[in-house]
């Protein structure tokens, strides 16, 4: 449900209508970003291909702070 607010600083009443925040149709179809120009059909860091890289090889418990070894 839309409600009026006061603008503090310019003094003017504003219309504040949050259940439209949420419509993902409201802008159209979303367009697929392309390519950037370093891409690189076999690179495995390269959009798409996720599944070319490595395992991971050591994974820390999901806890406090995020922690860096310095070698």
């Amino acid at each position: 449900m839309s409600e009026l607010r006061l603008n503090l600083i310019t003094h003017e009443w504003v219309v504040i209508a949050s259940e439209r925040a949420m419509r993902p149709d409201a802008y159209g179809k979303k367009h697929k970003e392309p390519l950037p120009e370093c891409y690189v059909e076999d690179c495995p860091f390269c959009p798409g291909h996720e599944e070319q890289t490595p395992g991971e090889i050591m994974r820390l418990p999901n806890e406090g702070q995020w922690r860096m070894a310095l070698s």
